[in-house]
């Protein structure tokens, strides 16, 4: 099964953080109504959020009786900088995201976008090839259009 995930930037610190995407209530005045009957509805006071799952080993049993203990962290993120996981790792082993750059070959530069329910790799020309055409040997995330604004400037904006 394929895995689920997306990557954003972290607006506390402007770290790139990856898990699950989620709209969490805001913890201001207004987030959160009684309703009266003992339920609490949310607002539209809401922060995009990543949820980052964490498994490790219980402290307390050994590698003979292992037990795993799941956590999470929960990360507020810019939204212009959300993009999702395509499921495909570059030729370096990279996990492959939406707004990624990535060469192919040795001068083939595109975006990474996903339209017309497929992951397509866009050129400056707007010209495109499905994502899954090409050969994992043959890509390389050379970085993303947050912050690698000159994918911008050459004219390789598609998400």
């Amino acid at each position: 099964m394929r895995d689920i995930k997306f990557r954003g930037k972290r607006i506390d610190n402007g770290e790139w953080v990856c898990g699950y995407l989620s709209e969490v209530p805001t913890p201001s005045l207004g987030a959160m109504i009684f309703a009266g009957t003992g339920e609490y509805v949310a607002c539209e006071d809401t922060d995009l959020c990543i949820i980052k799952i964490i498994q490790k080993q219980h402290p307390y049993f050994s590698n003979a009786n292992p037990i795993c203990v799941v956590e999470h962290e929960v990360y507020s993120v810019d939204p212009s900088t959300v993009g999702q996981f395509t499921g495909l790792k570059d030729k370096n082993g990279n996990e492959i995201y939406e707004g990624d750059g990535i060469r192919i070959g040795d001068e083939y530069i595109a975006v990474v976008a996903f339209e017309e329910g497929e992951w397509r790799a866009y050129d400056e020309c707007g010209d495109y090839e499905s994502l899954y055409n090409i050969k994992d040997e043959h890509i390389e995330v050379i970085g993303n259009i947050t912050d690698n604004p000159e994918l911008i400037e050459q004219g390789i904006n598609r998400s």
